[in-house]
């Protein structure tokens, strides 16, 4: 299987040989497969008595694929189109001068060949590649987990590695669309890294990109998880294998010195890597069925609410205490202690960060963006005034 819309189309020239001799031609699968991995492609040149070209499409076992087939055909003189006959032939009037290309629609999958210098009166085979139509050929692999707090909840960030073994279009599912559920309770979900033919949709991305044999796709996903109890039971299950997953979160140093998170184990699934100074990690190295939860459990944070919203409370109750104050003689006019102001500070700079990283990536409107900016600017100032 080409690896058409994860490499750019690469021409290569043929080296020349006897008319009759048939030539396995090298496709862009080749190019970047390892060396010792069987070829997922195949195009093959034979001598016909006729003018033209002649393309004929068939199946990994040879047949071939039948009437109806787009193949498109594109060379220095220009660009040709055809269908394939009940035969799986495709006839091109014009022979291709200099370098050629062939192009194959085959179930909603686009196959790029390589011709090279294609002689008048040949006929060119190429192989295409059956689609996957369950998903008992996808895996998934949980390469990171990562867990943090900050104000507004628990974020996290995953990266998943999808891959088949044999070519997939989630196109042709019922639901049109391979979905793969985000984390659970995420009142925030997104894409870290915006692709093409993958969307972030109700806390779940939707998949409609074919994917490739022997070329994963890597999805890097964010989320903010609401929580209301100390301790969060994680449970994530996919529609696909899962195999392996790595669980991390900051230790030490890196903790977060109010709310220092934990890691725990659930159900015998894992073990603790201690190797790390920094950081907590989980590994579960065994392989998950599909509908498998994928469960552990994260303790140590906050109570009750968000940190944002007990800084939020906090400063609100040190304000009106020191109102109350106030009024009292004997006490200096009322002002926030230092260490709220500090750490509403430091919050509203952390919100600035994501939310200027955000704006670069295309998650939020340039409108949105100055607004929000400026409002976060001007508290700002107003507290670095404070803080003096």
């Amino acid at each position: 299987m080409i690896r058409a819309l994860l490499v750019p189309l690469l021409l290569i020239g043929v080296a020349q040989a006897a008319p009759n001799d048939i030539r396995q031609l090298r496709s862009l699968a080749d190019l970047f497969a390892p060396p010792d991995a069987a070829r997922l492609t195949k195009v093959t040149r034979r001598a016909k008595p006729s003018s033209g070209l002649t393309v004929l499409v068939t199946r990994p076992d040879g047949r071939p694929v039948g009437a109806g087939v787009p193949v498109h055909l594109a060379a220095a003189n220009g660009a040709q189109e055809a269908q394939t006959d009940a035969e799986g032939r495709a006839h091109f009037k014009s022979t291709p001068i200099g370098q050629a290309t062939i192009i194959a629609q085959y179930q909603g999958i686009t196959f790029p060949f390589s011709l090279g210098v294609a002689p008048k009166g040949e006929e060119v085979e190429i192989t295409v590649q059956e689609n996957l139509t369950n998903l008992d050929g996808l895996t998934l692999e949980n390469a990171l987990t990562q867990l943090s707090l900050d104000e507004e909840g628990l974020v996290v960030r995953q990266e998943w590695r999808l891959s088949s073994a044999d070519t997939f279009n989630p196109a042709m599912l019922s639901q049109g669309a391979l979905i793969l559920p985000g984390p659970p309770n995420a009142k925030h979900f997104g894409l870290s890294e915006e692709l093409s033919g993958v969307k972030a949709i109700d806390g779940a991305l939707h998949l409609t990109r074919p994917l490739l044999p022997e070329a994963p796709l890597t999805l890097r996903t964010w989320a903010i998880i609401a929580y209301d109890a100390e301790t969060l039971e994680w449970r994530q299950a996919m529609p696909v294998a899962v195999r392996g997953a790595t669980i991390v979160t900051p230790k030490g140093e890196k903790a977060h010195k109010r709310f220092p998170l934990a890691l725990k184990t659930r159900g015998a699934l894992g073990d603790f890597d201690e190797r790390d100074d920094h950081w907590q990690v989980l590994m579960i190295k065994s392989t998950l069925k599909a509908g498998e939860p994928l469960v552990f459990a994260v303790s140590g944070l906050p109570s009750g609410a968000p940190i944002g919203a007990m800084v939020a409370l906090g400063v609100a109750a040190l304000g009106a205490l020191a109102l109350l104050l106030g009024f009292r003689r004997d006490v200096p006019p009322a002002v926030a202690p230092r260490a709220a102001l500090e750490i509403e500070r430091d919050r509203l700079l952390d919100a600035l960060l994501r939310m200027e990283r955000a704006f670069k990536v295309g998650r939020i409107k340039e409108v949105h963006f100055i607004k929000e900016r400026d409002a976060l600017i001007t508290r700002l100032i107003a507290l670095y005034e404070a803080l003096g």
